[in-house]
């Protein structure tokens, strides 16, 4: 009972805003000096009032006036924004201070100034129209769209000039934040408001928003009817020959379009892009010859439309004109342009000159991959193998072997310094280290996907040697992980994947899912070949160095290939993968004179196979040559 009788006795305590009659003599004193110019008494005097009523807003601004003419603009503004907050429902003030606000580029107190603005003066659209410039000038594109529409809300539906310029600026918001209907309503009802205020840029716009949204339908009807323009399908049997008119072959009867001298260039090239996607092709023909007159460099972008459009529904034919009329020219002679020309040119099996515009696009743009392997792609379809290799080489001699020559054959299992027998030797393991990093290297400058067309055409040219080195610079990265290793043999007989990743936990086999941005790089490169390409890769690689004698080589590669945790756990039949690896590992030692690792290798997969007639005759003749003759 206490608690509450003392919470009825408590009275509302107000903050006093009005200056104090003891007061007023002191701060008429500073508003004579600051008639005097004694801005120094004026910032006395009004700290002084200022301590002993500090919420009173009219110090604030007589001591904002006098540092500002002191100089300090700062902290002028900064007791300016303290007095508009104290006495808040001044829209003027806050306007004053949004402008200053603005001088000082703080875009953030700005709005909120504007804000408060026009949270007091709601009706004054001048303030909503800065407030709405401002969000979009910071990029609040979404804001400014909502301010444009609380001003169109509250316009004079008789102000039909400002209605249809803020609904064009509301469409163009739209049209960037890709809200496609939102910008098109906005436009339909300007069209309906001030209908004799439409111009050609309204219709030009309202056009590609149906466009943008695939209504070409529309886009098509808005020109016609905004341009007083007869659609012929809309009239008899035209229409319907024009219904029937559905590919570029089916151009017997084209429309006659009747076009207005004062029609714009770019509303005729939405009316083309129109019937072409409406597969009135040989109507769109007709309509676009007038524009092929006209000059390239200063219509390269209509005619690149077109080109686009042309190319988007199959009809490469007609697009060529507009494309060979862009590379001809100097703004628009680009690697694009004459990508798009030779992908075009390729299309109607014009080989010659496709291989033609795809070497313009290489020599502008020497990085472009897909560039390189299509020109790889024509030159092969011509015959003309050696510059088809000659458009994918680079300088790829480090990747090349890196040093590690084959050994003799009938060695006991060295390759160029890595002992497969358990030799010793620091050197060795450093000469396979830089192999392994000359051939990342190589890869990381170059692409995964160029090297290996590369080795497709060489293949296809039996061209083996030069094969045999791009093939292994890409294994060799492939399986850099453990293709440096010694003893590399010692893992290539495991057999299962769980004693592998034991041996990746114990440190003797690297582990490549690393977080390392260098190794995400070197595993996106990797990604472009699926784990199948990279086995065919494997196994054609190793019939080639077989053909080539080149035993120590094989027997190295399969060996790091058996120990690779990635060819074993991304293969959909792992069991018959480490099957086929272990085969390929017994097979390169018994080519190399490594009996020892073959019979290994053939007594664990006899055994697991008992039933097998090829198995056991295999493991009998690897047991002939051992020099152990208990077996």
């Amino acid at each position: 009972r206490p608690a509450v009788c003392l919470f009825l006795q408590t009275k509302l305590v107000r903050r006093r805003t009005v200056l104090p009659e003891q007061l007023k003599d002191l701060y008429g004193d500073a508003n004579v000096a600051y008639a005097r110019q004694n801005y120094d008494d004026v910032v006395n005097i009004c700290m002084s009032i200022i301590k002993q009523a500090p919420f009173v807003p009219e110090p604030y601004r007589t001591l904002a006036l006098a540092l500002e003419e002191k100089g300090d603009k700062e902290r002028a503004f900064q007791f300016s924004f303290i007095a508009a907050n104290l006495k808040p429902n001044d829209p003027a003030q806050w306007v004053t201070l949004a402008e200053q606000a603005l001088a000082r580029q703080d875009e953030k107190i700005a709005l909120e100034c504007y804000s408060k603005a026009h949270r007091y003066a709601p009706g004054n659209l001048n303030i909503l129209f800065s407030r709405a410039q401002l969000h979009r000038s910071v990029g609040n594109l979404k804001k400014a769209v909502e301010d444009y529409e609380a001003i169109l809300k509250e316009l004079d539906p008789e102000d039909s000039e400002k209605h249809l310029s803020l609904s064009l600026d509301v469409a163009k918001l739209c049209h960037e934040q890709k809200d496609i209907d939102r910008g098109i309503t906005a436009l339909q009802t300007a069209f309906q408001i001030a209908p004799s205020m439409i111009d050609a840029n309204a219709v030009n716009l309202l056009a590609e928003l149906y466009m943008a949204k695939d209504d070409y339908s529309s886009s098509l009807q808005i020109i016609c009817d905004s341009c007083n323009i007869l659609d012929p399908s809309t009239s008899g049997e035209q229409g319907a020959m024009s219904a029937n008119d559905t590919t570029a072959g089916s151009r017997s009867a084209p429309q006659a379009w009747l076009m207005p001298a004062s029609l714009p260039i770019d509303l005729r090239a939405k009316i083309i892009v129109s019937l072409i996607h409406l597969t009135r092709t040989s109507e769109a023909v007709s309509v676009a010859a007038p524009v092929l007159e006209e000059n390239a460099e200063h219509f390269g972008d209509v005619f690149l439309d077109l080109a686009e459009a042309f190319v988007a529904c199959g009809h490469h034919a007609e697009a060529l004109p507009y494309l060979a009329a862009l590379v001809s020219t100097q703004r628009y002679n680009m690697a694009a342009v004459w990508l798009q020309y030779g992908q075009s040119l390729s299309a109607l099996k014009q080989l010659e000159s496709a291989a033609a515009a795809y070497s313009v696009v290489v020599s502008m743009a020497p990085t472009h991959l897909d560039a390189r392997l299509t020109l790889a792609d024509l030159w092969q379809r011509l015959g003309r193998h050696d510059e088809a290799i000659a458009i994918l080489e680079a300088d790829v001699s480090a990747g090349q072997d890196g040093g590690l020559e084959d050994a003799p054959d009938g060695a006991d299992g060295s390759l160029g310094g890595i002992s497969l027998g358990g030799g010793s030797g620091a050197a060795g393991v450093t000469a396979a280290q830089l192999a392994v990093q000359q051939a990342v290297q190589v890869v990381m400058t170059q692409d995964v996907r160029v090297i290996h067309r590369r080795c497709e055409l060489l293949y296809a040219q039996r061209k083996f040697n030069d094969y045999s080195d791009q093939a292994l610079t890409l294994m060799k990265f492939y399986l850099r992980a453990v293709y440096h290793k010694r003893d590399i043999h010692v893992f290539g007989g495991i057999a299962k994947c769980r004693k592998r990743a034991m041996l990746v936990r114990s440190g003797m086999m690297e582990n490549v899912d690393s977080q390392d941005p260098i190794v995400a790089k070197e595993q996106e490169q990797e990604n472009q070949l699926s784990s199948d390409e990279w086995y065919q890769l494997l196994y054609q690689l190793c019939c080639v160095l077989a053909k080539l004698s080149r035993y120590a080589t094989l027997q190295h590669l399969s060996c790091a290939a058996a120990a690779s945790i990635k060819l074993l756990e991304r293969a959909q039949d792992k069991n018959r993968r480490n099957y086929d690896l272990s085969l390929l590992c017994a097979s390169a030692a018994y080519l190399n004179g490594n009996f020892v690792l073959a019979w290994e290798h053939i007594r664990a997969m006899a055994y697991k196979a008992v039933t097998s007639t090829n198995y056991w005759n295999m493991y009998a003749r690897v047991s002939y040559n051992l020099p152990d003759v208990r077996h």
